[in-house]
């Protein structure tokens, strides 16, 4: 299976070590879709929302739709690939091999017909089958997918996909020592501690603000990768770092969030026939378009090009192959990485003999003439009508004996020897 990701927790910016803590209990979709009630997407806090993520309410995960870590009917465990059977079996999702069109391969490249490889599915080719090899459901997608201080952490749902679940450990970080960062049902806040309670600089002001500063120094130190400390009129605050500052495991969004990225070009490479996109400043990948140059790491395809649906195939080769020719053993060879293979049998070729009229390549890769392009003997009166190799023509003697016309009238060095009625000897 995937392997799975985990982010580190995100401390709260607090150089007095007076932060203060979620006071929210974790709430997942998953409480949502076993029959406990809508989840709530509203926080107790001041006014604060969610930084970003996935809507939990149009999750596959949640909102009246089929839970992946559960079923009731086969429709539930639909993973989108042809070439499995998904079936509900005593609650549990099982995707036993299927025998389908566009199932069978020899490598993983003959697999067209399943979804992309992903986070949370896998293209493989295990015994002659396709197979959707699919992540556990629960597991973490890598952290460039997922956004930090979201109050939800991106999961695989057992089916391929990926759907977001609340993390209310995962806090949105204001950078400010007089706010409490906390997460309720999977939404983010940052409402004011109390005043008088002290600060890096002095004491809190009661909304927010840390007050008392006269340098940036004095309102302690930062680890909000994005966001800079600033004192202004003796009140401590901070200021977002530029975009494209780099961060730890990404850059600077420039509003003050540490995401994947913000262009395609800050993202891991990606596989042949696949490319690499920034959605959201979350990493990704799409197919290359059809057409683009590829290498499917085969020596015997010629001409390598992405299909449009992720996979990198090729045509022609780079053997003469079946020429026509004399040499049979003109077709690709894998294995050596030459042109070294028998052609097909009965592939067309040429033995350099005049007096066969049909040439065809055998299984052991030797070309072999039948047939002749002479008349040889027909019945009629010319006995020199046979195949003469030396000089490429039809002039060389019939079989002495054959039959040349009339009663017992037979060829005999080039004659025909012609006997009346009962004068056969």
């Amino acid at each position: 299976m995937l392997a799975c990701y985990q982010r580190p927790d995100l401390a709260k910016i607090n150089a007095s070590g007076t932060g203060g803590t979620s006071t929210g209990s974790t709430t997942s979709l998953d409480a949502a879709s076993s029959g406990g009630g809508e989840a709530s997407t509203s926080s107790s806090g001041d006014g604060g929302t969610s930084s970003g993520g996935v809507d939990p309410s149009t999750s596959s995960s949640g909102g009246g739709g089929p839970d992946p870590r559960g079923c009731t009917v086969d429709t539930d465990c639909d993973d989108q690939s042809p070439c499995s059977e998904d079936r509900c079996e005593a609650g549990s999702c099982t995707h036993a091999p299927a025998d389908a069109p566009g199932c069978a391969c020899d490598d993983v490249t003959d697999c067209e017909a399943l979804p992309p490889s992903g986070d949370c599915g896998t293209r493989r080719c295990a015994d002659g089958t396709c197979l959707f090899e699919l992540a556990d459901a629960g597991e973490l997608v890598p952290p460039s997918q997922q956004t930090a201080g979201d109050c939800q952490r991106v999961v695989c749902d057992g089916l391929g996909q990926s759907v977001a679940e609340f993390d209310d450990a995962d806090v949105p970080i204001d950078g400010l020592e007089c706010t409490d960062d906390r997460c309720e049902a999977g939404v983010g806040a940052n409402p004011p501690v109390a005043a008088d309670e002290p600060c890096a600089a002095g004491s809190c002001d009661g909304a927010g603000a840390c007050v008392g500063c006269s340098v940036a120094a004095d309102c302690g130190t930062s680890d909000a990768p994005c966001l800079e400390l600033t004192c202004v009129a003796g009140v401590c605050g901070v200021v977002p770092r530029a975009a494209d500052t780099p961060c730890d495991g990404g850059v600077c969004d420039g509003d003050g969030a540490c995401v994947a990225c913000n262009v395609a070009t800050q993202c891991p490479a990606a596989a042949a026939c696949m490319v690499a996109t920034c959605v959201d400043h979350v990493c990704g990948f799409s197919p290359a378009d059809a057409g683009t140059t590829c290498n499917d790491g085969l020596y015997c395809t010629l001409v390598d090009a992405c299909n449009g649906a992720g996979s990198c195939g090729g045509t022609g080769s780079p053997c003469p192959g079946a020429d026509g020719d004399n040499n049979c053993n003109e077709s690709c060879n894998e294995a050596t990485d030459s042109c070294n293979a028998h052609d097909p049998v009965n592939s067309p070729c040429n033995d350099a003999a005049f007096c066969t009229a049909t040439d065809r390549c055998n299984a052991a890769g030797i070309c072999v003439g039948t047939g002749s392009p002479c008349p040889g003997p027909d019945g009629d009166p010319d006995c020199s009508e046979s195949c003469n190799e030396a000089s490429d023509s039809c002039n060389a003697s019939d079989p002495a004996g054959t039959d040349c016309g009339g009663e017992c009238n037979t060829c005999g060095g080039g004659v025909c020897h012609v006997y009346g009625p009962g004068q056969c000897p």
